[in-house]
């Protein structure tokens, strides 16, 4: 089961009609056919990354993951961050980035 974080939970308690809408706006903007599943999932890993939304950049990493996407294309997401962003910047990527992964691979589910 997905550990969702306190304040998302209790968004969702008390504004259900906004999180739906937000959640049908989420699939809608991903209906297209231009891109596959895996190609958004890691434009929006970098979108959070260039805006620099640490726990934005946990949950698409920990979406992604679980979706199947391999930890190297992950990680290969903050490492092209490098030039455009900077070092600070990469580097607090790829430990979000790892962060979530090394839960993942010792078997617990990052509440991101």
């Amino acid at each position: 089961m997905d550990r969702i974080p306190k304040t998302y939970q209790k968004f969702a308690e008390r504004h259900p009609e906004v999180l739906a809408a937000y959640d049908a706006l989420n699939e809608q903007v991903k209906s297209g056919d231009a891109l596959s599943e895996e190609e958004c999932a890691l434009i929006k890993l970098a979108i959070s990354i260039g805006a620099g939304m640490d726990g934005a950049m946990a949950s698409q990493t920990r979406k992604a993951y679980k979706s199947g996407i391999a930890p190297e294309k992950l990680e290969q997401v903050a490492v092209l961050a490098l030039p455009t962003l900077g070092l600070p910047r990469m580097m607090q990527a790829f430990k979000t980035i790892r962060g979530v992964v090394e839960r993942f691979e010792v078997g617990e589910e990052p509440k991101a």
